[in-house]
């Protein structure tokens, strides 16, 4: 993993900051530290804890974790069963409540499964609570019968959060949407490439 964590350094350094760094916080267990450290809940499938965060740019910061299990019966050469999880958040450095945006993350199973896709997206819908706190004056003046459809529609809503979004499908040339990660470079690559796509988009927003 000492290889692993050394590129991965390197490309933070790149596309986060200077003073970003894998922190070895458990055994088999790494999330991000630096300097410009802040505070955030990370909601993670059923679960949530506050955690450190990393400002990267303006008001956006990033909680990074890498877990692996190793194997002893496979060689050494052989790349451990990560599991890599990237989180975004928006917010100011003394508010503890960022709004968190999104996740990349990319399971590295010791039997493929075909239920989910890898790597892929999960996506966080504080903004429709953000929309119900401006529009919910307005639910309350309306007649009783409005109201109560509203709370019975919202029931019917799916938890979008625990959706998987697919980061690399290629259904367009009949290829499965999971996939391992066989080699350094190919993690290496994807988090770069990762963190260089979610900066232009995130840029791009801000700019319109």
């Amino acid at each position: 993993m000492e290889s692993i964590i050394s590129s991965l350094n390197k490309i933070s350094k790149d596309y986060i900051g200077s003073d970003f760094i894998f922190h070895k916080k458990e055994s088999f267990l790494y999330v991000n530290s630096g300097i410009n450290i802040s505070q955030a809940i990370n909601i993670r499938k059923n679960d949530s804890q506050q955690v450190n965060v990393s400002n990267w740019f303006d008001d956006i910061w990033l909680y990074i974790e890498l877990r692996y299990i190793i194997n002893p019966a496979k060689s050494k050469k052989v790349i451990p069963n990560i599991f890599f999880s990237l989180s975004v958040f928006q917010g100011e450095s003394d508010d503890i409540e960022k709004i968190q945006l999104f996740r990349a993350e990319w399971d590295n199973y010791e039997t493929p499964s075909n239920y989910h896709p890898q790597p892929h997206w999960h996506f966080y819908t504080r903004k429709d609570i953000e929309d119900l706190k401006k529009t919910f004056p307005e639910l309350i003046a309306s007649p009783e019968d409005n109201f109560e459809d509203y709370i019975k529609s919202d029931r019917e809503i799916i938890d979008i959060e625990k959706f998987h979004f697919a980061m690399n499908g290629q259904w367009s040339i009949n290829h499965s949407d999971v996939h391992e990660i066989s080699t350094e470079s190919e993690l290496t690559n994807w988090f770069a490439g990762v963190l260089n796509h979610i900066r232009k988009e995130l840029e791009y927003l801000k700019e319109k």
